[in-house]
């Protein structure tokens, strides 16, 4: 099931690439601090590839990947889950080296208790951030998200993006 959603996911983002959107695609290696609800605060990857929308100036379609590295724990009980979701994002140029964004979309959430039960299912999630540009290619941002699923979840997360152009 998550492979066909990955495969869904990704043929969304390639099917929206043209030859001008080629040069701004992007992808983002994040940690993130995590705190599901009733749990311990956990450690975790996320990867994402954002491509631009054709005729629609600062708003790009993400596909994004996260998975525990340190699991929460709630009830002395390690918590892992992995997502992949799809989002819409809005950039908001500050000035040249800041820009501002905000992003809401749809996921698939996989969580499993360790000695537990696993559960699979959809949610939503929204996200605020800050983008500061290193050089032309090479930018660090900050985000703030917030997960409606089977699991709730909020989480603060740090990194890297690299813009292909």
């Amino acid at each position: 099931m998550s492979f066909r959603i990955l495969f869904f996911v990704g043929s969304i983002l390639l099917v929206n690439i043209s030859p001008v959107a080629a040069e701004s695609i992007y992808v983002n290696a994040q940690l993130a601090f995590t705190k599901p609800e009733q749990s311990s605060s956990g450690l975790a990857a996320v990867v994402a590839v954002g491509v631009p929308v054709p005729e629609r100036k600062n708003v790009f379609l993400e596909g994004e990947l996260s998975s525990t590295l340190v699991d929460p724990k709630q009830h002395s009980m390690a918590l892992s889950y992995t997502q992949l979701g799809g989002y819409g994002v809005y950039q908001r140029l500050i000035n040249e080296r800041f820009a501002l964004h905000g992003k809401a979309g749809l996921l698939y959430q996989y969580s499993k208790i360790e000695q537990g039960n696993s559960e699979g299912g959809a949610g939503i999630a929204f996200g605020i951030g800050a983008t500061i540009h290193q050089s032309r290619d090479i930018s660090y941002l900050l985000e703030l998200s917030m997960v409606q699923a089977k699991l709730d979840l909020n989480y603060i997360s740090a990194g890297i993006r690299y813009r292909f152009r």
